[in-house]
């Protein structure tokens, strides 16, 4: 079996499980609407604002966060087209079916930008903190068992969120770094929350590490696990992630 064009090694296929039902909730309805009027207040196009509606149309158990949409985005796709145009979201979608065993895609996976409508680095509209402020309100609502935070922020002269809120809590760590992943809370409900890394990292940027890749796929496979019960890191982990780092 291969994900991400690397063939997976039989220790890492054996943790391949698919994950219990979950059904659609009233809140994942309100999601939508607070996505919809966010870009409707910066005066976003329908169609950009459809796509970050699809992305987070997914199901309560597990969310994916990403950084942010990428700025050649073309959002007069169809869905379909626009996940498979862009080599982020298309790795996204190959990962959460290889994870899942085929039972999920990123139709059914709640997939969030940090960043919401903010495809600039150099744009101060919308604010990185009403983003933030976005997304806290997001993860509160739906509620989600595991959170996969693939995402970081450095932005220079910008003021980085608390150590501790909800948003630092699911901010990345970077690649290869420990713990992989920690419960948080968030509002009044308990999440694991996987520090995880981009995934354009390894399908964009570093594209010669089988390392980088390995540990992108495990920590997917590692969410769908979460979302079964417990789980206890195996001793290859420590490798991958030193592999990683250099």
């Amino acid at each position: 079996m291969s994900c991400l064009e690397v063939p997976v090694p039989i220790c890492m296929q054996q943790f391949l499980q698919k994950p219990p039902i979950c059904h659609v909730q009233k809140e994942d309805v309100r999601a939508l609407d607070l996505i919809a009027e966010f870009g409707a207040e910066f005066e976003r196009s329908k169609a950009e604002i459809e796509k970050a509606c699809d992305l987070a149309s997914g199901l309560s158990d597990l969310i994916v966060i990403l950084e942010r949409p990428h700025f050649q985005q073309d959002y007069e796709l169809n869905f379909e087209e626009f996940v498979q145009r862009c080599p982020t979201l298309r790795a996204v979608d190959d990962l959460i079916k290889f994870a899942s065993k085929g039972s999920r895609s990123i139709h059914t996976v709640t997939i969030l930008d940090a960043l919401s409508f903010s495809p600039n680095k150099n744009s101060t509209d919308p604010a990185p903190l009403r983003c933030f402020e976005l997304l806290e309100r997001i993860v509160n609502l739906k509620k989600p068992k595991v959170v996969l935070c693939c995402w970081s922020f450095t932005q220079k002269g910008s003021v980085l969120p608390f150590a501790d809120s909800l948003t630092y809590s699911i901010m990345s760590q970077g690649v290869g770094t420990k713990p992989t992943y920690a419960e948080i809370k968030g509002g009044d409900s308990n999440m694991i929350a996987i520090k995880s890394f981009h995934p354009a990292t390894s399908v964009c940027y570093d594209l010669t590490s089988p390392y980088i890749r390995m540990l992108l796929i495990y920590h997917f496979i590692l969410a769908f696990v979460k979302l079964s019960g417990s789980h206890d890191e195996p001793y290859w982990v420590k490798t991958i992630c030193e592999g990683s780092r250099r």
